[in-house]
Parts: C-alpha cells; sequence; structure tokens
C-alpha cells in the first residue's frame, strides 16, 4: 500500500509554457545548448555562465532579456490542484523532486503569492531540486538518494511524473509509478486514476 508520495513540479503542479521558451533559447542554432541547459540543471555552471552563454548565442538579447525569456517557462499554480493536495494528499507524506534551476526557484519565489507559495511549501517534507543535488532525472541516482535520505519504502512510494523517461528510470529502482500524461489527464486524478495503489480511494 503506497504511503509515500514523490511528485514532479512542471505540468505536475505548475503549468509551463515551453512554446514561449522554445522560439527563440532552445531554437538556437548550436548543438551545445542542450548541453548548457544539462550542466545549470544539474548546477555545475553558474546561472552568470547560463546566462551569458546564451547571451552570445542570441545577439540582440541583453542579459535581462534571456532571464526573462528562460523564467517564462514558468506558468500559473492552479488553486484547485493546491487544494487537492491540502486535503485529498493530507494523509501521505510527500516530497517534490524537480529538475530546476537557480533562476527558476528564485522566480517561482518571486512570481507567486507568499502566503500561497508558503502554503504549497508547507505540504511537502523536502524539495529536492536537480541543481542542488548535482544529479537530474531521469539518472536512477536521484531517485535512491531521496529514498534514502527519506528512509522510505520504493514498494510504499508512488513517484509521479509527466515524463515517459523519469518514469521508466524509476521502475529500476523500484518505485512505484504514475506517468501524468499532459492534455489527457491532471494530477488531482490521482486516486481514481491509480486505484491499484490506494485501497479505499
Amino acid at each position: 500500500m503506497i504511503k509515500n508520495l514523490i511528485f514532479d513540479l512542471g505540468d505536475v503542479f505548475i503549468n509551463l509554457n515551453f512554446e514561449k521558451v522554445g522560439k527563440e533559447l532552445l531554437n538556437v542554432d548550436d548543438k551545445g545548448k542542450m548541453d548548457c541547459i544539462q550542466k545549470y540543471e544539474e548546477g555545475y555552471i553558474s546561472t552568470n555562465e547560463f546566462v551569458t552563454y546564451f547571451e552570445h548565442k542570441l545577439s540582440d538579447k541583453s542579459k535581462r532579456d534571456v532571464v526573462d525569456l528562460w523564467n517564462s517557462l514558468l506558468g500559473d499554480l492552479p488553486n484547485y490542484r493546491m487544494k487537492f493536495l491540502q486535503e485529498e494528499c493530507k494523509g501521505f507524506n510527500k516530497v517534490l523532486l524537480s529538475n530546476t534551476n537557480a533562476l527558476h526557484v528564485s522566480h517561482f519565489s518571486d512570481k507567486y503569492n507568499a502566503r500561497i507559495l508558503k502554503e504549497f511549501m508547507s505540504c511537502f517534507l523536502k524539495t529536492y531540486y536537480s541543481f542542488e543535488m548535482k544529479l537530474k532525472k531521469p539518472d536512477p541516482k536521484i531517485f535512491k538518494s531521496v529514498l534514502f535520505d527519506q528512509g522510505w519504502n520504493p514498494e510504499e512510494t508512488l513517484f509521479i511524473d509527466d515524463n515517459l523517461e523519469n518514469i521508466e528510470s524509476a521502475k529500476t529502482v523500484d518505485l512505484k509509478t504514475w506517468h501524468l500524461k499532459k492534455g489527457e489527464m491532471d494530477v488531482v486524478d490521482l486516486f481514481k486514476k491509480n486505484t491499484q495503489f490506494f485501497y479505499g480511494k
């Protein structure tokens, strides 16, 4: 029986706007761009190094423009998802596990109402960010690290993510999983879509 929930953040609770970022930053014609993003989200390069890289690739953009473009990825945090987390998930141990970076975490803190953000974060025992852990999903080590840190049994733990590659990796460390397909389902469908894990739900 599931006792613990590991939630992804983007496109699970916070809506993401890939089309806004993709039009300029992700369309940069340079094979090194994904390596730059990877290193930034694993905490191996600084915010200044990350921003400077894209500033040089986008000659008409300032550092401020690059930051604004990058942060435009973060959309809204719907109230109904907050209510679901606070009310329906109350009896479970919960953590966040997100591939993210210093700029997005800072923007996340600035973007949302302080009271709402505090309420949201208080629902979790801990937040695990890739850039702080020096690990990124789908590396199986990141799941093992969270399980070890919390002292959780993977057989009693459900991982929720919208990325199939992350889901398949989580299975290799014996986590139970739910692939939340964007546009087809919502995190509030958790108990309805996974009755095999939640007896009585």
